[in-house]
């Protein structure tokens, strides 16, 4: 485990609902979203406070240019490295009204590469180094179990391989409490 602290501030696109630390590298978080996306993002560098500009009441005067030399910098401090939508693909037969895309509630890092995420009742598991390399689109979902629970699934968790003599199991949680 690394003593290197991140520090900075990300964006999102939507309201968070859950974010998680990369397991080696600090500086990548991803962040479930309340529209369904899941998005990396690469931590920017704490800013220095020795550089950033005092307000006083002449400053005040000029909103409307400083306005614009704030909306300059926001292309600037874009840190998503990938933004993927997590919605279930449609029959092209079902002629139903598209349904609600439930959100992203839970993200976190099952390994270095693999994301695993639940949006609805579904669980999905991501390769993060494909979606980064892609831009994040669906061929970086690498798994998903469609609706693996009755409920939406608000919990998430790995027991490690030395808990048992198998692989790695994986346990989930819905609304109701079934696990």
């Amino acid at each position: 485990m690394s003593d290197t602290l991140a520090s900075g501030k990300i964006d999102c696109s939507a309201q968070p609902l859950d974010i998680a630390f990369h397991p080696e590298n600090p500086d990548i978080v991803i962040a479930g979203l309340v529209d369904g996306t899941l998005e990396v993002h690469n931590l920017p560098p704490k800013e220095n406070n020795n550089n950033k500009k005092e307000i006083n009441d002449d400053d005040n005067n000029n909103t409307e240019s400083s306005n614009k030399d704030n909306d300059d910098d926001d292309d600037d401090n874009d840190t998503i490295l990938a933004s993927i939508s997590l919605e279930r693909k449609k029959d092209k037969n079902d002629t139903q009204q598209k349904e609600k895309i439930p959100a992203c509630r839970n993200s976190m890092f099952v390994s270095n590469n693999i994301i695993c995420c639940s949006v609805g009742t579904d669980v999905c598991g991501l390769d993060v180094n494909r979606a980064c390399s892609l831009g994040g689109n669906e061929d970086s979902i690498v798994w998903r179990l469609s609706d693996a629970m009755n409920k939406n699934v608000q919990a998430l968790h790995v027991l490690p391989q030395e808990a048992f003599t198998g692989p790695s199991v994986l346990c989930v949680g819905d609304e109701n409490g079934a696990i």
